[in-house]
């Protein structure tokens, strides 16, 4: 799966991914679904994972690029992860 994401082979990712608990693989199952047109979906869970109270992997940091500049991300969602 890794060799999967380093590659952008999104399409295969999503068909060989199972539920994991690995941050890793979950941001990119979110970013495999974002490219392949499932973005509510993935912004569904990348807010999700925005306001866990984990420490995520940098990995994460294109998906939540993603959740940003969407417009379902706002003040609220900051204030909420600080909390």
């Amino acid at each position: 799966l890794y060799h999967l994401a380093r590659q952008k082979d999104w399409v295969n990712y999503s068909k060989l991914y199972k539920p994991s608990a690995d941050r890793n693989l979950q941001c990119f199952e979110q970013t495999a679904n974002y490219n392949q047109g499932k973005t509510e979906e993935a912004l569904a869970k990348a807010k999700t994972l925005w306001l866990s109270s984990d420490s995520l992997p940098p990995v994460c940091n294109t998906l939540f690029d993603f959740l940003f500049k969407s417009t379902t991300f706002d003040e609220n969602l900051i204030t909420q992860r600080i909390i």
